[in-house]
């Protein structure tokens, strides 16, 4: 027994790995369920028995054994308890691992362990010889190509196995047995499973777009694991429900059916790829292919017109137009594509209750379209394929079409004739709305013209202007015809006549008896006007009818109704005045002549007035009235004696003459008398030697005496400088009073407050002018920027004798600016010192002093001078540091000196410090 146990174990010891291609199948402890789905008991005998014994851990697991029986009892031969494992058809079992025990009894030949369908034992054997074998673990055992197992007990004996008891309760008393604990097969298979009844829209051919079904049947004989499918980048598995105590663990066949969303699928065709994978892991394929299409063709271009421009009308139904499809990147090809046409507004809006729509095979990219009637209309194309409708292309331009005869147009030929004022216009040519075609009138033909037919553009829907200007001079007849938007004309037989008279020259005029341009004349003047004309010409209007239906003369004077005279002569006595007349000629067409202007005086009466009252505020001056609209000169005159007449200075300004009494005749109180001599524009002389008003009106002047000047006498003071002013530069009050002779305060009296600086060479000039109170003060405030001499004048006048104040005197002291730069330095370095003389008035050469303090002293040193001063005031100095060893500060000043011509008294400017460092 311990030889066939080393002769078990050495051949376990060799079996090999399991291998790809294979499964494993469990049974009894083998299995977690402890179940047992594969081995199939059998016994071909009562004296022996095959059962389950409790495949859980504990359990005598499968159990084939010869039976316990009375003495002399015998198993017939050949006869055998089996548990048997059938590989699935096509496989085989290569591996076994398995946990149980095998008993053999001494003496009987039993065959006992595991054997194959050949009879082989892979486990165990034939022998008389005693065996006991136990594994608690799994022991592999290789079982090349074996179909079916068989684990139990077999009578090899040719008479007989007896089955009374060996009185061994561990093996059951049983002389030959077998007990399976657990079992693990391994099954090999090459073959992978068959794959039929492939059906579904996704490989049905056609293009298919959203959801699309696909399914398939899977069978093997072991059994199909999974199923699954791939297309694109979509894929699914279906893993079937597969139970390993089992032969064939899986089920043996099986379809699957799948709807795929191919919206998450390129479009495009797509690789299709369905697989099955059976139990022992071999895989099967098919592949097909899915055409998938999610989206509809995009917008072709704008559809193109070809040949003429859109904006052109046409008269003939036919308009090819032209676009270029979308581009497609997978997707089903283009088969079909609609044509939708939409009449429109003028401005090109759709009207889309009355658009067609045409469907049309093919997507060729160009389309000749026919529109339902004359008018506008504009189109646009989709493009589709064999699922989608695509989307519209933009709409193209407005295509126009009209095929319909203009009517006759209507004008209003002008009664009268046209003229040069009327000339800027034209013959208004029209089709009503009603009569156009729906294209409109673009134009008009008109012949008759010197230069033939002319094309006239309409200038506004349905009309347009021909131009006078075409017209020639006199009559001319003409024919119009209108043209549509599309080239269609109006009937020759139906065309409008009508005739237009021009005449655009203006009329010669010639006219007698006026006077020299601007002219004054004594003489009655008559002005004598005939015009003339080649064209319209100069008939006057029928009696009954006003002078303006037909040539007439017209004078108009400024501010007047025009005077007129029929027909081609016109004469006008004006009368006394000034006349100015705009003098024209109007011809039948009422064109006027460039005007004749006629401008003149007339006048044969001599001048009027006399000597004016004297004013009593200027009893000098002398005015005499005019009463002449146009005094061309005038000469007032006086005598201090019989005979002697002397002209004096005279103007002439509204109606008056003036003068005034000379004043060596006025101071010297002489008398006199007056006249005046006038000569009017015309010639027309007169002098007035009389009174015009007052209560010697119209008697003779006489003899006039100057009365006396008063005498006067004026006082003046200068007030102090307001309370902290300086007094160098203060406001101070300059006052007095004026009195006359006899000591009376003079009111009223005009006064000079007068100035003159304190310096040689200067002049006396008024500072301001005042009016002395009732009690004769005067009084004016002034400001002494430079010394100066101040004085109060009494104005003369006709009745005040001239007089001068005592001479006031103020001082101001000289002044400058002065900075040093730089304000800060060392010893050994030159500092600069400027500034410039406030003041003004700087004389020529004037000279100043710089002065200089050291530090500690109190005593002011001349540093340099002299210092030049330009004539605007400026000045400059340094100075060279070169004995300082410690921290110093030095102060500077510049004295400014006086003299005779230059009005300030000597000053200083301020002090100016500057630091100097060792």
């Amino acid at each position: 027994m311990r030889s066939a146990l080393l002769a078990i174990c050495g051949l376990l010891a060799a079996v090999p790995v399991a291998h790809a291609g294979e499964y494993t199948v469990y049974a009894c402890r083998a299995d977690d369920g402890a179940r047992n789905n594969s081995w199939r008991a059998s016994n071909s005998s009562g004296h022996l028995a095959a059962y389950p014994d409790g495949c859980s851990s504990g359990g005598g697991g499968l159990v084939a054994r010869a039976g316990v029986e009375p003495p002399g009892s015998f198993a017939p031969a050949f006869a055998s308890a089996t548990w048997r494992f059938d590989a699935p058809a096509g496989s085989s079992v290569s591996q076994v691992a398995l946990s149980g025990r095998l008993y053999r009894a001494p003496g009987a030949r039993w065959g006992v362990g595991l054997s194959d369908q050949s009879g082989n034992y892979l486990l165990g054997g034939i022998s008389g010889d005693a065996m006991a074998w136990e594994s608690g673990g799994y022991a592999g055992l290789v079982a090349p190509a074996s179909t079916t197992l068989y684990f139990g007990v077999l009578c090899a004996d040719g008479s007989g196995c007896p089955t009374t008891s060996t009185g061994q309760s561990a093996w059951g008393y049983a002389r030959a047995r077998a007990d399976l604990y657990g079992v693990r097969v391994r099954v090999s298979e090459a073959a992978g499973p068959s794959i039929g009844s492939v059906r579904g829209s996704l490989v049905g051919g056609s293009w298919v777009g959203g959801t699309a079904s696909i399914g398939f049947d899977a069978g093997d004989p072991v059994g199909v694991a999974r199923q699954s499918l791939a297309v694109s980048e979509v894929s699914r598995s279906d893993p079937k429900a597969c139970d390993y105590t089992l032969p064939a663990p899986c089920p043996t066949s099986t379809g699957t059916d799948y709807g795929i969303d191919t919206r998450s699928i390129p479009d495009g065709a797509q690789a299709v790829s369905l697989a099955a994978t059976d139990t022992a892991g071999n895989s099967s394929t098919w592949s097909g292919t899915a055409y998938v299409d999610n989206n509809a063709p995009g917008a072709p271009s704008q559809p193109t017109l070809q040949g003429r421009p859109a904006s052109e009308w046409r008269a003939t139904n036919g308009f090819t137009l032209s676009y270029d499809n979308p581009s497609r990147s997978g997707g089903a090809p283009l088969n079909s594509h609609d044509v939708q046409v939409c009449p429109t507004d003028p401005s090109g809006t759709v009207d889309p209750a009355a658009c067609t729509l045409e469907s049309r095979p093919a997507a060729p990219g160009t389309d000749t379209v026919s529109l339902p009637r004359p008018g506008r209309f504009r189109v646009r194309v989709r493009v589709n394929d064999s699922l989608y409708a695509g989307a519209w292309s933009p709409w193209s331009e407005m295509l126009r079409f009209d095929d319909a005869v203009p009517a006759a147009p209507s004008a209003a030929f002008p009664a009268a004739w046209v003229n040069a004022a009327s000339a800027g216009g034209g013959l208004f040519l029209s089709v009503s709305a009603a009569k156009a075609p729906v294209s409109g009138i673009r134009s008009f033909v008109v012949t008759g013209l010197p230069e033939g037919e002319r094309t006239i553009e309409a200038a506004s829907p349905g009309s347009a202007l021909v131009p006078f200007t075409l017209f020639p001079e006199g009559p001319s007849s003409i024919t119009v015809r209108a043209v549509s938007g599309s080239g269609l004309a109006t009937d020759p037989a139906q065309a409008l006549s009508g005739t237009v008279r021009k005449d655009t020259v203006a009329p010669g005029l010639a006219v007698t008896g006026a006077p020299e341009p601007g002219a004054t004349v004594a003489r009655e003047v008559t002005l004598t006007a005939i015009g003339s004309d080649q064209v319209s010409g100069m008939a006057p209007a029928p009696a009954d009818r006003p002078v303006t239906d037909g040539a007439f003369i017209s004078f108009l004077a400024p501010g007047s109704a025009p005077t007129r005279f029929r027909g081609p002569d016109g004469r006008m006595t004006p009368g006394e005045g000034a006349r100015s007349f705009a003098i024209t000629a109007t011809d039948v067409a009422g064109n006027e002549s460039p005007a004749t202007r006629v401008s003149y005086t007339q006048d044969t009466r001599v001048p009027t007035g006399g000597l004016l009252p004297v004013p009593a505020e200027s009893p000098s001056a002398i005015r005499f009235s005019v009463s002449e609209s146009c005094a061309g000169r005038a000469a007032v005159e006086i005598s201090t004696a019989p005979g002697e007449w002397e002209e004096l200075p005279t103007t002439l300004a509204d109606g008056v003459a003036s003068s005034r009494v000379p004043a060596t005749v006025w101071d010297s109180e002489t008398p006199y008398t007056l006249r005046a001599a006038i000569t009017d524009c015309a010639g027309n002389q007169a002098v007035l030697d009389r009174w015009a008003a007052g209560p010697l009106q119209g008697e003779p002047i006489g003899q006039l005496t100057p009365p006396r000047r008063t005498a006067t006498s004026a006082r003046a003071e200068l007030g102090k400088p307001g309370r902290g002013a300086r007094a160098s530069s203060a406001t101070r009050t300059v006052s007095g009073t004026v009195r006359t002779a006899d000591g009376k305060p003079l009111a009223g009296a005009r006064v000079l407050i007068e100035t003159q600086p304190r310096a040689s060479g200067q002049q006396w000039r008024t500072l301001a002018e005042e009016t002395t109170s009732r009690t004769g003060y005067v009084s004016h405030a002034v400001t002494s920027t430079h010394s100066e001499l101040l004085r109060i004048a009494v104005v003369r006048t006709d009745l005040i004798a001239p007089s001068f104040s005592n001479v006031l005197r103020t001082t101001v002291k000289a002044a400058s600016s002065i900075s040093a730069r730089p304000a800060r330095l060392r010893n050994g370095r030159r500092v600069t010192l400027s500034g410039r003389l406030r003041g003004g008035f700087v004389p020529n050469r004037f000279e100043v002093s710089l002065f200089g303090q050291a530090p500690g002293s109190r005593r002011w040193v001349p540093v340099r001078t002299p210092v030049p001063v330009s004539r605007s005031g400026s000045w400059k100095a340094s100075y060279r540091f070169t004995r300082t060893r410690v921290r110093s500060r030095y102060r500077f000043r510049l004295r400014i000196p006086g003299r005779p011509d230059y009005p300030f008294s000597a000053g200083y400017s301020p002090v100016r410090t500057v630091t100097v460092l060792p």
